[in-house]
């Protein structure tokens, strides 16, 4: 779940609009690369989730863990 939120705020940081020069400079971010990865995770921990294998707090964990993912993937989306 930490790993999520600190993705998120990366990425908030990378979506802020930048002063002039620095536009173009997001540290080898690929968002294509970024976008595909969170939907490959996202569509696997959802298959977790129908299977409901595994105990309670894990099930809790991983809806908390999709719900950050799924707000990363639309700050990824929303980037130019």
């Amino acid at each position: 779940m930490r790993a999520g939120y600190v993705l998120l705020n990366v990425l908030q940081f990378l979506s802020e609009p930048r002063s002039k020069g620095l536009q173009d400079q997001r540290g080898g971010f690929d968002q294509e690369k970024v976008q595909t990865a969170l939907q490959d995770s996202l569509t696997h921990h959802v298959v977790q989730l129908k299977q409901a294998t595994g105990p309670a707090h894990v099930q809790e964990a991983r809806k908390g863990l999709l719900q950050v993912m799924a707000e990363c993937l639309k700050l990824v989306k929303s980037m130019e």
